[in-house]
């Protein structure tokens, strides 16, 4: 009789010990979770819509900038086009004879026709639309450049506001552990009769202040996990440790107001973006007031045309080329100048802000 064999007592330890280091390593990883500051800044980078909005339109000013290009190249089309036509009609015949008759005609025509046209010259207005365009696209990757820089900032500020109130919140916790030890030390001396009881309440109305301390504190650091989570597009109700950062001395010649002021108007991304700004409008107003000005152009074309008749056997071929110089310009349209007025006013405007960025780093 054949028993089963149990299995050996090595054998279920070993796997026991498995299952536990197993388990063990799930739970450290699960808790070793924890979220730096760089950590939050890259997440911030890759989950951010404004971020991906910004650089998708300086992609696009990209894109335009190789549009407003395209006069520079000739530009070339075709057509083919076929018929078939039906004729009946009727004639009087040629004296002396009398009457009328009649004849039908079946014809079938194939044209195919090629034409080029090629800007020779407009006497700069291709190349002050393409100035415009790179300024657009200028403008356009500086602004996503701040827009990175703020969503820095944010992050930043939001991650080490969290670390602060954690903190407090610390700091509140502790108060509160010693403050039940003192109302457990003045019940004691209460009861010893060595403090009159006014003390035991003295202690106890701390404790409750400590806890109503304790409980603002642990609001306001949910509140700011909240705020970071917005900001990353991360749960809010996810537990993620957070790392307390170690910031560089930025101390030294920083301190100095002057070089503050000199180092802010140089690197600041805002002020890059107004500068941009003006230039972008200035381009833009000379490309409107090139609009005033003719274009000289060549257009080539040619075609081949096949025809058959019923009544013929070969084929009637027509071919034709043709040469054509255009100089053209506006003789009266309205919108011209009120699109060199508004892009002159809106130059103007990009100034203003320029020194009003210029200010507000001073100031900042």
């Amino acid at each position: 009789m054949l028993v089963p064999s149990r299995p050996r007592p090595f054998l279920r330890n070993l796997l026991s010990a498995s299952c536990a280091l197993l388990l063990t390593c799930l739970g450290s990883s699960a808790a070793a979770e924890t979220l730096t500051l760089r950590g939050a800044v890259e997440l911030a980078r890759k989950q951010a819509p404004v971020l991906a909005s910004a650089r998708a339109k300086a992609q696009a000013a990209d894109a335009r900038a190789s549009v407003a290009r395209a006069p520079y190249f000739p530009t070339m089309s075709g057509s083919l086009a076929g018929s078939a036509t039906t004729s009946r009609d009727t004639q009087a015949q040629a004296p002396p004879r009398t009457g009328v008759f009649e004849y039908v005609n079946h014809f079938v025509s194939v044209t195919g026709r090629v034409g080029v046209q090629w800007t020779i010259w407009d006497f700069g207005k291709t190349s002050n639309a393409v100035d415009a365009a790179d300024a657009i696209h200028k403008t356009a990757a500086l602004s996503a450049d701040n827009t990175e820089a703020s969503l820095v900032g944010d992050v930043a500020t939001a991650y080490l506001n969290v670390v602060f109130l954690e903190q407090l919140r610390e700091l509140a916790v502790a108060t509160t552990t010693q403050r039940e030890k003192f109302v457990l030390l003045a019940k004691a001396l209460v009861k010893s009769q060595i403090q009159p009881a006014v003390e035991e309440l003295r202690a106890i109305s701390r404790l409750e202040a400590a806890r109503r301390d304790l409980a603002s504190r642990e609001q306001d650091a949910q509140d700011g996990r909240t705020i970071l989570a917005t900001l990353l597009g991360l749960d809010p109700a996810s537990k993620v440790s957070i790392a307390v950062p170690h910031l560089q001395d930025v101390r030294g010649e920083a301190s100095d107001v002057s070089h503050a002021m000199q180092q802010a108007e140089t690197n600041h991304k805002s002020l890059a973006v107004a500068k941009a700004s003006l230039e972008q409008q200035r381009a833009e107003a000379s490309a409107s007031a090139s609009k005033y000005l003719p274009t000289l152009a060549l257009n080539l074309d040619g075609s081949y045309r096949f025809s058959q008749y019923d009544r013929t056997d070969p084929l009637i071929n027509a071919r034709s080329a043709s040469a054509t110089v255009i100089l053209s310009g506006p003789i009266f349209d309205i919108s011209v100048p009120n699109q060199v007025a508004a892009s002159r006013a809106d130059a103007r405007q990009a100034e203003a802000d320029l020194e009003q960025a210029r200010r507000q780093v001073r100031s900042d």
